[in-house]
């Protein structure tokens, strides 16, 4: 079985479309910084979360109004403050990066005892 079979997710969406690769490796070390300053997050380097930037189909809008959904091992959260911890953590980095935009953070927490499998886990 690994040491650690599960990692924070965080995934931000609808980021200002005249961004670059520079922009997206600030945004992502800012990210990984603000994770790393939750303990409850167990974050000690990039190998330890998985951060995303999924690409949107649609330029209108974007950088506007930007959604930061993290999904959290229910384990790693010990209850509702440490959920506001994180949701504050992602929000002031978006915040510093994009001051005009509406940020929204949703953070959730998933079971890894059900419907969840990853690499490393014994069969």
């Amino acid at each position: 079985m690994l040491e650690r079979p599960a990692k924070p997710i965080v995934r931000a969406y609808w980021l200002p479309n005249p961004w670059v690769e520079v922009d997206y490796q600030s945004y992502f070390n800012q990210l990984l910084r603000a994770a790393c300053s939750v303990t409850a997050l167990r974050v000690r380097d990039e190998n330890d979360i998985i951060i995303l930037f999924p690409l949107d189909i649609i330029a209108y809008g974007a950088g506007k109004n930007i959604l930061i959904e993290a999904d959290v091992p229910a384990h790693f959260m010990l209850g509702p403050d440490n959920m506001d911890e994180v949701a504050s953590a992602f929000f002031q980095v978006t915040h510093e990066m994009t001051p005009d935009a509406y940020i929204q953070c949703v953070v959730r927490t998933f079971d890894v005892r059900h419907g969840y499998w990853a690499t490393g886990m014994d069969a």
